[in-house]
């Protein structure tokens, strides 16, 4: 039995990447007004949200005490393990593109 519900998974990731959005947005306005400390605190907020997304994804075919559960368990708390998950982004960036419709006529299958 897996160990999330598919719509728990998708609004899990929903607002993970509401918050990575809305923090780049606030690093925007920061920068372009000189908070530049203030600015590279949040942009590491939005890449930990973004690393969160990659450990959420990996739910999807989670088993409850299965090894991508652990990982998502104890990453949903660090800030390392989600900044670690970034390695995983290109791949992450690869499978969400085959779902935009801009895209699909430049992407590799």
């Amino acid at each position: 039995m897996y160990s999330h519900p598919t719509e728990t998974i998708y609004q899990a990731f929903v607002k993970a990447y509401e918050s990575a959005l809305a923090n780049y947005e606030a690093v925007s306005l920061l920068a372009g007004r000189g908070f530049d400390a203030q600015a590279t605190s949040l942009a590491v907020l939005a890449l930990e949200e973004v690393g969160k997304m990659i450990l959420i994804d990996g739910l999807l075919f989670a088993r409850t005490g299965d090894e991508r559960y652990k990982r998502y368990k104890s990453g949903n708390l660090s800030h390392r393990d989600k900044l670690d998950a970034l390695e995983l982004f290109p791949l992450l960036l690869n499978y969400l593109m085959r779902f935009e419709p801009r895209c699909n006529e430049n992407v590799t299958r």
